[in-house]
């Protein structure tokens, strides 16, 4: 059986509290995250080569729209590396954000009603694919919705599944799973893994 030890701490609080918010890694040896004792909150970079956690060097601080992010992954497109957050809106509706980690900079925001959808998106967790898709859980309309790494709508599934109405977080998998967490009625915790049987690349091309 294997086993985890602990090689490296890194303190991104300086001893004033709990400041780190969101992560997500980026490669092998780097990770994004929400540094939130600024305000408004940044993403920083955190380098774990070498078994030692430090600031990774030469790398800003990228400011983000809004603060208190609810989820964030990091997706490859083209040439270009981004990062896609889930945060809410100055008016207290939640957006998808991408920004490009080079430069810093927005790239695209995407909410509002989508598609066929009955009411305006509401986004709560995101991941990406193996395909060069996003997957965004929305709360509004109990679904998940696809979208391109462009920030174009693509499609909706599972809709009105009973997983997806009460779901908090999506991951996806090397296996082509989707992964869900989610809670019933009496608050007990559940995982379920949606399998795509069929080649999700192709069936979801518009």
């Amino acid at each position: 059986m294997d086993h985890l030890k602990a090689v490296s701490t890194y303190h991104t609080t300086g001893n004033r509290g709990k400041i780190a918010g969101m992560m997500c890694a980026v490669t092998q040896n780097i990770v994004l995250y929400e540094d939130l004792f600024r305000t408004p909150s940044c993403i920083r970079w955190l380098d774990c080569t070498n078994k030692q956690a430090g600031p990774a060097p030469g790398k800003e601080a990228i400011q983000t729209r809004n603060e208190n992010i609810y989820d964030m992954c990091c997706i490859q497109n083209e040439s270009k590396l981004l990062l896609v957050t889930v945060d809410p809106e100055p008016s207290g509706k939640k957006a998808i954000n991408a920004y490009n980690l080079d430069s810093g900079k927005l790239q695209w925001t995407l909410s509002g009603k989508l598609g066929k959808m009955k009411s305006k998106m509401c986004p709560r967790s995101i991941c990406t694919d193996n395909f060069e898709k996003l997957y965004v859980l929305d709360e509004n309309n109990n679904c998940i919705v696809v979208i391109s790494l462009d920030g174009k709508y693509i499609d909706s599934i599972l809709n009105g599944d009973e997983v997806i109405s009460d779901a908090d977080w999506i991951r996806w998998t090397n296996g082509n799973q989707l992964v869900v967490h989610h809670s019933d009625i009496q608050d007990i915790q559940y995982i379920s893994l949606f399998q795509f049987v069929k080649d999700i690349k192709t069936t979801l091309s518009k």
